[in-house]
């Protein structure tokens, strides 16, 4: 598993997974910027230990607000990713 999380974090798979995400979050609606200041970012997310936040203001593209993403990879820290945030691990 923590191989396959190191792929996904490797320069050429991570962008995509940003760019992917800063598009459409699953369950979460597209915000037109047509009539909106692009305010709304979409929720923290996790992709394996690595939190991924987002910022606000966007910008509009396309018709479509987008946001810049920030990737943590909280196992740098020895924490986990819970919910878009780096958080210690749990007990055991």
């Amino acid at each position: 598993m923590r191989a396959m999380l190191r792929l996904l974090s490797s320069a050429a798979v991570l962008p995509a997974l940003l760019a992917a995400a800063a598009c459409a979050v699953e369950g979460e609606e597209e915000e037109d910027c047509t009539d909106s200041e692009c305010t709304v970012a979409p929720d923290p997310i996790c992709v394996g230990d690595i939190a991924i936040t987002y910022a606000t203001p966007g910008t509009c593209q396309l018709d479509a607000c987008s946001y810049a993403a920030t990737p943590v990879d909280c196992d740098q820290s020895g924490e986990v990713c819970v919910d878009g945030e780096c958080l210690a691990p749990p007990d055991n």
